[in-house]
């Protein structure tokens, strides 16, 4: 069942359904990316409270479930990045942007159906 990941640890999405999964930390939403499969939509913060958690962590948990084939991206998949860091969220928002793009690269490479 598609569903979407809302990452922050104090907001919450504008609207809530019941295909939002809202996760407070990286390895929260990686569990769950992990039991769930790849949303059809990720909404995330780049800070995640106080101490170690990063969006960082999220990424490179995320980067590598892709890489490794663990999960693929839904045909209709979007991001966004909602965050008061005006340097941390546009570079989360481009590391992202990169790896969906070389993602899809890899989907039109592939000869297999």
């Amino acid at each position: 069942m598609p569903w979407k990941l809302f990452l922050d640890d104090l907001r919450f999405p504008a609207v809530e359904d019941d295909q939002t999964v809202i996760c407070r930390t990286s390895v929260e939403a990686l569990v769950e990316i992990e039991r769930r499969g790849c949303p059809v939509e990720m909404m995330l913060d780049h800070d995640l409270g106080e101490g170690d958690d990063v969006s960082k962590i999220f990424y490179n948990g995320f980067e590598d479930m892709l890489l490794d084939g663990k999960i693929t991206l839904p045909e209709d998949f979007t991001f966004s990045v909602h965050s008061m860091n005006s340097v941390g969220g546009p570079y989360l928002a481009g590391k992202l942007t990169s790896l969906v793009d070389e993602m899809l690269r890899r989907e039109e490479d592939d000869p297999t159906p």
